[in-house]
C-alpha cells in the first residue's frame, strides 16, 4: 500500500473488500440445489465461457443469478484439472490460450456427463479465441446431442432478450427431458443437428 501512496486503514479496507468479494464468488461456484422442494429434482446447466464474463454480473446482464434462480448451474471452475487434461488428450492439435484449454476441457467433460441436461456459451463479440473454442464445443455437443447455446454479448445486448433466450432454451431442455424416451413414428430424429440453438 505504501508504494501506492495508500494509507494503512485504505489498505486495510481494500483488503476485506477482496476478501468479501473472494467470498461471494466462491459461493457462486459451490454446487449445491438451493430453494428445491423435497424429491423435485432440478435441472443441471453448464455456463462455460471466460470467467470474467461468465462471474461479472454487470458484463453479463446478471446471467448467472438468473440461470440459478431456475436450475444448477455448473461452471468451468467445478472441473478438476485431470479430467480438463484428458479431454485436451483427444485433440488433434494443442491449443495455445491457456483459458481456453480451460474452457474447452471442462466443456467437453459437461458434454459426457450425464446429469448435464444443456450448455450455455457465454462469448464477447469479436472474441478471436472464443470463435474457435466456440465451434469445438458446439460440435462436441452436436455429437452427443447435448442442448448447446451461445449467447454472444456486447454493448448493444438487452437484458429483455437474454431473458428470452435463457426462457425459450431451459423450456426446451425442460421438454426435451420429458420426452426422452419418445421416439416419433417418422424416426428417432428428422436432423440430427436439431439440439444446436
Amino acid at each position: 500500500g505504501a508504494q501506492l501512496g495508500k494509507h494503512k486503514s485504505d489498505v486495510r479496507k481494500a483488503f476485506r473488500a477482496g476478501l468479501e468479494s473472494q467470498r461471494q464468488f466462491e459461493d457462486t461456484i459451490k454446487l449445491g440445489s438451493v430453494g428445491l422442494e423435497p424429491g423435485q429434482e432440478q435441472l443441471r446447466i453448464a455456463l462455460v465461457g471466460h470467467s470474467y464474463l461468465t462471474q461479472e454480473s454487470y458484463a453479463n446482464l446478471n446471467l448467472l443469478t438468473k440461470l440459478q434462480e431456475k436450475v444448477k448451474v455448473v461452471l468451468v471452475q467445478n472441473v478438476n484439472s485431470e479430467d480438463m487434461e484428458t479431454h485436451l488428450a483427444e485433440l488433434r492439435k494443442k491449443i495455445f490460450w491457456s483459458h481456453s484449454k480451460e474452457i474447452f476441457g471442462a466443456s467437453s467433460q459437461f458434454v459426457s456427463d450425464p446429469t448435464i441436461v444443456g450448455i450455455i456459451y457465454l462469448t464477447c463479440f469479436g472474441c478471436g479465441t472464443d470463435s474457435m473454442i466456440q465451434e469445438l464445443v458446439s460440435r462436441k455437443a452436436r455429437e452427443k446431442h447435448k442442448p448447446y447455446m451461445v449467447v454472444s454479448l456486447d454493448e448493444h445486448s438487452g437484458e429483455a432478450g437474454l431473458v428470452t433466450r435463457l426462457e425459450a432454451f431451459l423450456d426446451m431442455v425442460e421438454r426435451r427431458k420429458a420426452h426422452e424416451g419418445y421416439i416419433p413414428p417418422y424416426g428417432k430424429c428428422l436432423d440430427r443437428d436439431s439440439n444446436a440453438l
